[in-house]
């Protein structure tokens, strides 16, 4: 009885949903009808005559073009103003993958201006979508800049002429040289499948990201036992790019690769380099790379890997020397964040098993603050910062001055006050506008601010020596410097100075399109230093039109 019940049902349902589609396509012919015949000229005689009630017969005359009525043409609408119709140039094209490379995940194009360094216009394909297309764009010469999975940067030269209606440019990729790298251990066993089960007998190993923390890299020279130090979750160091088979940075070229192999090493050009295993800054082995290789086998001693993990050890107080136990303790480098950790009853914090390198250092307990600090953690060593004191904190505000648009302002501060530790540096506490103002919490010392971003200053001042009102600063007209990295051979490090020794910049560069530094106008040094340690330092004074700086 349910059964019969149930299929009756879902036959009327089917009815009606066939009654409604019918009557919407009724509908839509009738309104089709009715639009059609009120676009037809109205006749001035009587109404037409029922077809059906009065047929056609033999004796009535046929249409012809005798006898056919004619119609005025419409005038023409009025042409639209000369100037309205001025359209740039349509500027598309496809991009191509050579026959030996892989379909990429990514390509990224950027259309760039002659003499400038910010693109006008981007595009980004996925997969097999490979056709890109930029409407209105005006004559000139400009750069088509492409970056793919798996293929070398290209970077094409192109003029639009005057008054053309379409410009194609079609980009041929090349694809990198690869390399399938296996990482054994000295048994001959995977150091993967060894990493997998070491962690699993140690969990307080687990906490290290070992997919970002060991990567391979290549370098065109010989590379030293340990590597500068960065503040990123992995070395820039490198000319290559590493693909692991496991963890976030895979890509097409993983996507096929057998078991055994740990991942790919993409390399732009083929020619003969150097290669190494890393733990962030630490080489743990090193090899020689041919032109006509295409594996690459590195051998790796688990036990030699975790003695390079660094500890750090610090006590908090504050300022009448008593523990304070509701502080945390946060270790992050720039790309990675990890919760703070909780000190002990005493204040004590240890944490161990961490990769060497540079950290930001952060002391959280509520009432108190200690100024901002990046703090290098070496390898295999442990690093008692010994005692830190925290400070009440007070609310600094700063109202920036004649800007147009304050919301587009930031700033950064850097107290100025001596460091607690040698192995502590003052680190930039970055600032930005809500409702007019630049809000923070800091401890009373003397501070260096740097405000930027539509409109510039830098000064200095004693927290000490302020009041309740917000700290008043006018800000002034910016300027810049162009820095241009073409005639890198390789990773450079990039240090920029005031005259008074504050750092405007310092960072690693490892591509090779310029870019802008807002600057206040005023005397700087800039070091430029590459991966063998040779370094050279240049003195700019850069006026309100700015400067440029070739690398």
């Amino acid at each position: 009885m349910n059964a019969s019940r149930s299929l009756w049902l879902l036959i009327a349902v089917v009815e009606a949903i066939v009654i409604v589609l019918l009557s919407w396509l009724i509908v839509q012919n009738t309104g089709a009808e009715a639009t059609s015949t009120a676009l037809l000229p109205k006749a001035t005689a009587s109404p037409s005559p029922n077809l059906t009630e009065q047929p056609l017969t033999a004796q009535d005359p046929l249409p012809t073009a005798a006898n056919t009525p004619t119609f005025a043409p419409e005038p023409a609408p009025d042409a639209f103003p000369a100037d309205t119709l001025q359209l740039g140039t349509l500027v598309h094209g496809v991009v191509k993958i050579p026959a030996n490379g892989a379909t990429p995940n990514y390509t990224q194009l950027s259309l760039t201006a002659a003499g400038e360094t910010k693109a006008k216009l981007s595009a980004s394909l996925r997969g097999e979508n490979l056709n890109f297309a930029w409407p209105d764009v005006a004559a000139g010469d400009y750069s088509l800049s492409v970056r793919a999975d798996s293929m070398r940067d290209v970077t094409l030269p192109i003029t639009i002429p005057e008054g053309a209606t379409a410009h194609r440019v079609d980009v041929e990729l090349e694809a990198k040289w690869l390399v399938k790298v296996l990482l054994k251990t000295p048994t001959g066993q995977s150091f993967h499948d060894t990493l997998t089960e070491l962690l699993k007998a140690n969990p307080s190993l687990r906490h290290v990201d070992w997919s970002d923390g060991v990567q391979v890299i290549a370098l065109g020279h010989e590379i030293p036992a340990e590597l500068p130090p960065t503040q990123l979750s992995a070395t820039p160091i490198t000319i290559a790019t590493w693909k692991p088979a496991n963890g976030n940075r895979r890509g097409p070229s993983t996507e096929q690769l057998a078991a055994r192999y740990a991942g790919v090493l993409e390399i732009p050009e083929r020619r003969a380099c150097f290669t190494a295993v890393v733990l962030k800054e630490i080489v743990l082995a090193r090899a020689p790379l041919e032109p006509e290789q295409t594996e690459l086998e590195l051998t790796i001693d688990p036990a030699q890997m975790f003695a390079q993990l660094a500890t750090l050890r610090l006590k908090v107080v504050d300022p009448s020397g008593s523990p304070l136990p509701t502080a945390k303790i946060g270790v992050n480098d720039r790309q990675s964040y990890r919760q703070p950790t909780a000190v002990d009853a005493d204040g004590q914090f240890e944490q161990s098993n961490l990769l060497p390198g540079s950290y930001k250092l952060s002391v959280r307990c509520k009432g108190y603050a200690i100024a901002p600090y990046t703090i290098a953690l070496r390898s295999g060593v442990t690093t008692d910062i010994g005692t830190l004191t925290m400070q009440p904190t007070r609310e600094l505000r700063i109202r920036p001055v004649g800007a147009a648009d304050i919301s587009k302002v930031r700033g950064s501060l850097v107290a100025l006050g001596r460091s607690p530790h040698t192995s502590l540096k003052p680190s930039a506490l970055r600032l930005t506008v809500r409702d007019g103002l630049l809000t923070t919490n800091i401890v009373d010392g003397r501070y260096h601010l740097r405000l930027n971003g539509n409109g510039g200053a830098s000064i200095d001042f004693d927290a000490r020596s302020l009041g309740d009102e917000p700290l008043e600063v006018t800000l002034q007209a910016e300027t810049s410097i162009t820095f241009d990295p073409a005639n890198l051979t390789g990773p450079t490090q990039l240090i920029v100075q005031t005259a008074d020794g504050l750092e405007v910049l310092n960072r690693w560069v490892t591509w090779r399109s310029k870019w802008q530094q807002a600057v206040m106008p005023g005397s700087y040094s800039v070091t430029v230093r590459n991966t063998q340690g040779e370094a050279r330092t240049q003195q700019l004074a850069i006026t309100a039109n700015g400067a440029n700086f070739t690398l």
